[in-house]
């Protein structure tokens, strides 16, 4: 029952994306031109839809809390490491001390300390080919360090946010950099999430990797993608390319 009434009330990430564009490009006219013809206007849409940034933020960080939360209360069965995905955490360089199942509805993660958590619907429904696909992409963001990289994009872009905006009114400045660094982030989080699977289709094949994705996607539109993933299509497109097994 909680989780249909959040899926109702949370945001769609298309209309966040407008909804900060709209902020990013209102506070950028209210800078750079400061005749009154351009900044009343400018400020007055800013205003609204800094108005209803707020409101989004507030949704995510209730959703994200709420995640976190009972994900800390879900029940997580720890068993031994498959071989099978011992020997991939092996021969892709990276950590794998523990594998635990997570009575949830979500894919999987590898924690920087070598820590498997795979969503029990995952783990039963793929084919041992389907998960070794899955945990090739997960460890690839641990073996190229893309946890690092995503902390320092981030501060890059939140340190240029406030430098291009630094001078406006305060209730327009940090709206105006979260908005910037929010969006600026999306085309960086795309890069390392397609690189993830080219680096994981090297070592189980594209094949396997295209069959997972479509499987942990069944019933979402492939076109849409979110602020951290690109869609499903483009991963399986990308996935193709130079790929002659695959059709």
């Amino acid at each position: 029952m909680i989780e249909r009434i959040w899926d109702f009330i949370k945001v769609n990430f298309k209309a966040k994306i407008y909804v900060f564009s709209i902020v990013v490009v209102t506070a950028t006219l209210f800078k750079f031109f400061p005749s009154p013809i351009v900044q009343l206007p400018s400020l007055l849409i800013c205003l609204v839809f800094i108005l209803l940034m707020a409101i989004f933020l507030v949704i995510d960080t209730v959703g994200n809390l709420k995640n976190l939360i009972l994900m800390a209360f879900k029940a997580k069965t720890e068993i031994q490491v498959p071989d099978e995905v011992l020997n991939l955490a092996t021969k892709m360089g990276v950590k794998c001390n523990s594998f635990k199942i997570v009575a949830d509805d979500f894919n999987a993660c590898v924690l920087p300390t070598g820590t498997v958590l795979i969503g029990d619907k995952t783990f039963y429904e793929l084919t041992m080919d389907e998960l070794l696909a899955v945990f090739a992409h997960e460890f690839s963001h641990n073996r190229r360090k893309h946890y690092v990289l995503k902390i320092s994009a981030f501060a890059f872009l939140f340190i240029t946010g406030y430098l291009l905006f630094h001078d406006l009114p305060d209730f327009m400045l940090w709206y105006a950099m979260f908005a910037f660094t929010s969006i600026a982030l999306i085309p960086f989080s795309y890069y390392i999430e397609l690189e993830a699977d080219k680096d994981g289709k090297s070592f189980v094949g594209a094949a396997q990797m295209i069959s997972a994705l479509e499987k942990i996607s069944k019933g979402r539109n492939p076109n849409e993608g979110s602020e951290t993933h690109p869609p499903i299509a483009k991963r399986v497109q990308e996935l193709k390319k130079s790929d002659t097994s695959v059709k």
